[in-house]
């Protein structure tokens, strides 16, 4: 991409979350409305092992904001953005459920059933999903990261659990200890 721009500002941000996000909202809405068959309810975890970096949508766009604030300073360059947190699929599943109050057990699928389930139509996972579950997302180093813009990362345990309350048993009126 540099070649063809040379003074374009590359952002390779992981995972983003926020408020209405797509990820960190799906997966507490699957945990909320797993059914119980037989004693607690069994949510499937696919990808339990890949890791994540995610980034809070707010920091993320103040990266982006400084980087066409000042393109001298940034353009020319790549950056990979995450936040302070490096957590797997199992992990963030764990977390989300005991941010929202549920008592639910969780079922690793295998990797190989993964992609298989991700291969055929009408499933809630789609191949280009599926293929970014299927390795980690985490900054490795090799270029500049968030610390370069002077942003100080947000960690998901500490905004979430306030848009989240919507996935609890009793909303806002259920009390529920952050973690």
């Amino acid at each position: 991409m540099l070649a063809a721009f040379p003074t374009a500002t590359i952002l390779r941000s992981s995972i983003v979350f926020g408020r209405e996000d797509g990820f960190v909202n799906r997966f507490a809405g699957m945990i909320s409305g797993a059914p119980a068959l037989i004693g607690r309810p069994l949510v499937p975890v696919m990808a339990a092992a890949t890791k994540f970096q995610p980034i809070y949508v707010v920091d993320l766009a103040q990266v982006v904001v400084k980087a066409l604030a000042e393109p001298e300073a940034f353009g020319g360059q790549t950056y990979a953005i995450g936040g302070p947190d490096v957590i797997s699929m199992g992990e963030l599943n764990r977390w989300i459920a005991g941010a929202i109050g549920r008592d639910v057990r969780f079922l690793e699928i295998p990797n190989d059933l993964g992609g298989a389930i991700a291969a055929m139509p009408l499933t809630p996972i789609s191949k280009d999903q599926w293929a970014m579950l299927s390795r980690d997302n985490v900054v490795d180093g090799s270029v500049p990261g968030i610390e370069a813009f002077g942003v100080r990362p947000v960690p998901l345990a500490t905004v979430a659990p306030e848009w989240l309350v919507v996935y609890r048993k009793n909303g806002r009126f259920n009390k529920v200890a952050r973690a």
